[in-house]
């Protein structure tokens, strides 16, 4: 086996090369956590990474049964884009969770592969994640298998655990073999159970009976106090109960081979993660491309105008698979750098073939896949005229990676700033003084590493760049440069130090990594802006979906949890639609989650929440979707008064009211006919009439009526006169003793003296 430097005896962490972590993290059934680390003169936290990633491994790892890796990039040999192939890293430390078992692909299963987990160490707000061995360990059981157990209510679904013959035949499935029936009122699966589940795969069925509370049910055929039962596969055997006090997992684990069926030979299993809910999005593969639906290409790939996008539209044929399946590895070097879709352009898809016409695509019947690169925009209503790419030949070698990085450099432009050490101050530092800069130290003849520049400065559009093949003492040991390429950024930042208020310093970044990669570069430029500028909301929030069904609600809403923002729109109007995206932005860190509903188009859904007419909206009601509670906004639709309204929510200064159950959306919309708003039309009134029948009705009263009337008024006005005066005298009684402590503290303050 393809194992590198070290082994499990010499240390909780197995040293893993590229071949090791390929062969044994991303191509086998076992479970591993892995830390993509460098040395510490080129990465400062990757030591304290490493020593706490290694406390885990020795807790965790042995605990669990999962196996704890790390892999060094920043050794020499080390092949990073191979590595960037096989993890789409792009940045350092990383620590990923790989499980026991591939996602199934449902685009095409032949990409079907494992679907890491990524640790949060640099946290989207800029900021260091927890980086303690606790936080680790409890994160390895992410490579645990989450579908090897299989949970039931012991009480909603009692008929099932009613005898040995019941429990057999609801969850024998199609295989024969031993039954473990675990007895819990956990909310959730133990990582202990899912490591046994792993360790006894294929010899024993693992089922977990839910019950409430603290009194536990009794499983049949067994005694009142079992709490784990095998059910051998002879329905007429007795049931055998584990018997031993003790729940460490070589006890349990012991007692479940022992009964266990015969050992069977195992490869790694692809599970079909299709959400079983019309309309539910999920991304299930590691494709550097992303699938999208034609149908969802506006709100999919359009709307984030921040950022470039490139689409490749493919062909699901037989003759074109070879060429779609080596299509990505040739924007391997571009991971993170552009945002990457693939649409399938199916005959029978009406959209896709809107989209094909749209673009001018597959004009030529030999072609499998055509390639659409979206410039960024600074507004988002500027247009974002697509570039087509056209390669040499219609086969894969039309597609090699040098043709794709000259169509990519062809079509964005450099803005570089040629800088000597004469200058450097006026031509870099002279522009924009606020402004990061980026100064690149490269050869004349180090085009490679001038095309990642070129590439930085139209993705990174908050630096100003620079390049020097300068050699001058002066400059370089400013910079303390000692080879090249090498890469630094220079930024103001606000001086802690400093005894003035608003006192600033320059502070200086040198890339970590000694080879330049694309994906490295940014990632790095990007945790750099983020600390120096801050979060850039408008590239990471983007338009929120209009949906009309109940699973893309969920989506959009349930499935992230916190509080939906359901903005009540009629026909996706575009002003409105802006409002409700300034909002997300503006709340991006909070949790809020939005997605847009037409009223005119969902009403039964729309008046659950008292939208109900034209007046009443466009408006936003946000749910808790766990409690049932909502809020629907009735003042102005306006940017600040819905954020407003949000944040309310959140801070309890707003009533919410309950609903019995979340209503459906239905797809394509109810056909009801639209209420038509009635123009108001203000009635006038004769001031004269109205006087007139004030008149004519003192008039109609008698005049012992009128004498009773004047005496109640008098004695009201007495008795509010007689409040009035007590409140008075209460007044009056406080500040006279008032007065009288002001003088007793002064004379004490006199005896003092």
């Amino acid at each position: 086996m393809a194992r590198a430097r070290g082994a499990r005896g010499e240390g909780a962490v197995v040293t893993l090369d590229v071949d090791a972590f390929e062969t044994l993290a991303t191509r086998s059934r076992e479970p591993w956590v892995v830390s993509f680390t460098g040395s510490s003169e080129k990465c400062a936290i990757c030591g304290e990474v490493s020593r706490e990633f290694e406390k885990a491994a020795r807790g965790a790892g042995e605990k669990l049964r999962v196996n704890f890796g790390s892999l060094d990039v920043t050794r020499e040999g080390v092949d990073l884009e191979r590595l960037g192939r096989l993890t789409r890293l792009t940045t350092i430390p990383a620590v990923s969770a790989y499980p026991t078992f591939a996602t199934l692909n449902p685009y095409d299963a032949r990409r079907s592969a494992k679907m890491p987990v990524n640790y949060p160490i640099s946290r989207e707000d800029g900021q260091v994640g927890d980086v303690r061995a606790k936080a680790f360990a409890a994160f390895a059981e992410n490579a645990l298998p989450t579908h090897l157990v299989n949970r039931a209510s012991a009480t909603e679904d009692a008929e099932r655990f009613a005898s040995a013959a019941s429990i057999r035949a609801a969850f024998g499935g199609d295989v024969t073999l031993p039954i473990a029936v675990l007895l819990t009122n956990k909310p959730s699966t133990s990582a202990l159970l899912k490591s046994i589940s792993h360790a006894l795969e294929g010899r024993v069925r693992f089922i977990e009976a839910v019950y409430e509370g603290d009194v536990a049910p009794q499983l049949p055929g067994a005694p009142e106090d079992a709490r784990l039962v095998v059910y051998p596969t002879d329905v007429s055997a007795t049931p055998i109960p584990f018997e031993s006090a003790s729940m460490k997992r070589e006890v349990v684990l012991e007692f479940l081979t022992e009964h266990a069926g015969p050992e069977v030979e195992l490869k790694m299993e692809t599970i079909d993660a299709t959400p079983k809910k019309d309309g539910q999005k999920q991304d299930f593969s590691t494709s550097l491309f992303k699938p999208a639906l034609a149908k969802d290409f506006e709100t999919d790939v359009l709307s984030n105008h921040k950022r470039i996008q490139v689409v490749a539209f493919t062909k699901a044929s037989d003759e074109c698979v070879e060429l779609v399946d080596a299509l990505p590895k040739s924007f391997h070097e571009y991971e993170g750098v552009f945002d990457f879709r693939e649409v399938i352009a199916r005959d029978d898809d009406e959209a896709a073939r809107a989209l094909v016409t749209k673009f001018g695509l597959f004009k030529s019947k030999d072609k499998c896949a055509e390639l659409v690169m979206f410039p960024s925009t600074d507004d988002e209503d500027d247009d974002r005229d697509p570039i087509v790419f056209k390669p040499s030949v219609a086969t894969i070698e039309g597609f090699a990676p040098d043709a794709v990085g000259r169509f990519f450099l062809d079509n964005v432009v450099d803005t570089t700033i040629p800088v000597t050490a004469k200058n450097i101050d006026s031509a870099l530092f002279g522009v924009a003084s606020m402004a990061p800069k980026v100064l690149l130290f490269a050869d004349e003849s180090d085009e490679t590493s001038r095309k990642v520049l070129h590439l930085m400065s139209a993705v990174q559009k908050d630096f100003i760049y620079g390049v020097t093949s300068d050699t001058s003492e002066a400059l370089t040991e400013q910079f303390q440069i000692k080879t090249r390429p090498a890469l630094v950024v220079v930024y103001r930042e606000a001086d802690k130090n400093s005894d003035e208020e608003g006192g600033m310093r320059m502070s200086v970044q040198k890339y970590p990594v000694e080879q330049l990669m694309t994906p490295i570069v940014n990632s790095w430029l990007q945790q750099i802006r983020d600390h120096v500028i801050g979060v850039d909301k408008d590239a990471l929030v983007s338009m929120p979906m209009t949906v009309d069904t109940s699973a893309a609600l969920d989506e959009q809403c349930a499935a992230k949890g916190g509080l939906c923002v359901v903005a009540f729109i009629k026909d996706d109007n575009a002003e409105h639609k802006k409002i409700i995206h300034a909002v997300a932005k503006a709340l991006y860190g909070k949790p809020y989650h939005f997605a847009i509903v037409d009223p005119t188009k969902q009403r039964t859904f729309s008046s659950v929440f008292d939208v109900n007419n034209p007046v009443d909206y466009p408006t936003v009601t946000v749910l808790a979707m766990r409690t049932s509670r909502y809020a629907t906004h009735k003042g102005a639709f306006d940017e600040i008064a819905v954020r407003d309204f949000c944040t309310d929510i959140l801070g309890g200064k707003v009533k919410t009211w309950r609903f019995q159950e979340m209503p459906k959306l239905v797809e394509g919309g109810e056909t009801v006919e639209e209420i038509v708003e009635e123009e108001i039309v203000e009635e006038e009134f004769d001031l004269s009439d109205i006087m007139s029948e004030e008149v004519e009705g003192e008039a109609a009263l008698s005049r012992e009526d009128l004498a009773q009337r004047a005496q109640e008024e008098l004695e009201t006005q007495a008795r509010l006169d007689a409040i009035l005066a007590e409140e008075a005298k209460l007044k009056e009684e406080a500040a006279k003793k008032a007065k009288k402590r002001r003088r007793k503290k002064k004379k004490s303050k006199k005896s003092e003296l």
